[in-house]
């Protein structure tokens, strides 16, 4: 052998470290959002009214994604909402009435979000008066806001489309 060669590097194989020189740092936390919601889902079974938020959510999709007449009675339309089949229920129902996906991520982490806050901070009546009068408020809002469009424009896309749900 000749007495100049250089020591043999050990073959490194893709996707390993050689023997010896493996990272010691911890693995990478998740994002703190991540984090946050990992958490409120853990915390699910001590929080009776987001939980029940959450599985209206899921049932509202799941029925709305099965059934156009299920759709048609839950999302905000204005003209079906007091005009033409009377629906006033879908006042309470809107906000948890999504066929979109992505929408449902989002409500559902606002629901993982805000609601065990607030939960934490009312009485379980209180919590639903809260969840109910905010409801209520932002429909209403919604249903004035649109039907005062229409009236301005004489656009009927404002009473016949869905504002939620879309």
């Amino acid at each position: 052998p000749r007495p100049n060669r250089p020591p043999r590097r050990p073959r490194v194989v893709p996707g390993t470290a050689p023997r010896g020189t493996e990272r010691t740092e911890p693995a990478m936390s998740p994002p703190p959002a991540l984090e946050a919601a990992l958490d409120a889902l853990r915390a699910l079974p001590s929080r009776p009214h987001t939980a029940a938020l959450l599985g209206a959510l899921a049932a509202s999709w799941l029925l709305n994604c099965a059934s156009t007449f299920f759709f048609d009675a839950t999302a905000l339309i204005v003209a079906h909402t007091m005009l033409t089949k009377m629906y006033p229920w879908n006042l309470l129902t809107a906000p948890l009435c999504e066929a979109n996906i992505v929408k449902l991520a989002l409500d559902a982490i606002s629901i993982l979000a805000v609601s065990p806050a607030v939960e934490g901070q009312f009485q379980p009546d209180q919590f639903f008066l809260l969840a109910v009068v905010s409801i209520l408020g932002s429909t209403l809002t919604t249903s004035t806001y649109r039907f005062f469009m229409f009236m301005s424009s004489s656009n009927n896309e404002y009473l016949t489309s869905s504002e939620w749900g879309a």
